[in-house]
C-alpha cells in the first residue's frame, strides 16, 4: 500500500512543474512577440491642431484669436508618443492641447488626451478653469478630425471658450 501511495504522490509533481514554467514562458512569450525589433516600424502623422478663442469682456467688444498650428508627429508601431500645443488670447487665455499618439501593427492611429482652459491675470496663469477629453482613432490610409469645445466654466463665464481641432492624416 504504501508503494502506490507514495507513487501517486509523485507523479503530480512532475507534471505541475513542468506546466508551471511553460505557462510563465508562454505569458513572457506573447508581449514580446508584440514588441519584436523586427515588427518597430517608424510612421509619420501630419495635420493641424486649430484654435478658435474667445475672450470676453464686459466693457468694449470681445477679443478672438485664431491660430492655425501645422504639426508632424512621429513615433514608431507599438509605442506611444506625447505631444502638445498651446494658443494665447486677450493677454490673459491660454488653451493647451495635450495628447498622446499610438499606432497598431494594422495601421490604425489612436490619439487621445485633454485640452486645458487657463484664465487669470496673464497669459501665463496657473488658473485651470475648464478641461475636456477626446479620443481620435483615425483608420490607415484616411485622415480624422475631432472638435473640442473648452470654457470657462469653473467661474461661471461659458462666454470666454476655446473650439479647438485636432485633425490627423494618417498616410
Amino acid at each position: 500500500m504504501k508503494a502506490k501511495t507514495s507513487r501517486r504522490g509523485l507523479r503530480p509533481r512532475p507534471w505541475h512543474a513542468l506546466a508551471v514554467p511553460s505557462a510563465i514562458a508562454m505569458a513572457v512569450a506573447v508581449p514580446g512577440a508584440a514588441a519584436h525589433p523586427s515588427a518597430l516600424q517608424p510612421w509619420t502623422v501630419t495635420g493641424t491642431v486649430d484654435m478658435h478663442i474667445s475672450d470676453y469682456e464686459t466693457f468694449g467688444s470681445n477679443e478672438t484669436c485664431n491660430h492655425r498650428i501645422p504639426i508632424t508627429n512621429t513615433g514608431t508601431t507599438g509605442t506611444t508618443s506625447n505631444y502638445w500645443y498651446f494658443g494665447k488670447c486677450g493677454g490673459e487665455i491660454r488653451v493647451e492641447i495635450h495628447y498622446r499618439i499610438s499606432r497598431d501593427q494594422s495601421g490604425k492611429l489612436s490619439a487621445n488626451g485633454d485640452v486645458y482652459f487657463y484664465e487669470g491675470a496673464s497669459e501665463n496663469t496657473t488658473d485651470l478653469d475648464g478641461t475636456e477629453h477626446f479620443n481620435l482613432p483615425v483608420p490607415p490610409r484616411s485622415s480624422g478630425s475631432t472638435r473640442i469645445h473648452v470654457a470657462n466654466y469653473a467661474e461661471g463665464q461659458p462666454a470666454d471658450f476655446a473650439r479647438v481641432t485636432l485633425a490627423l492624416n494618417n498616410p
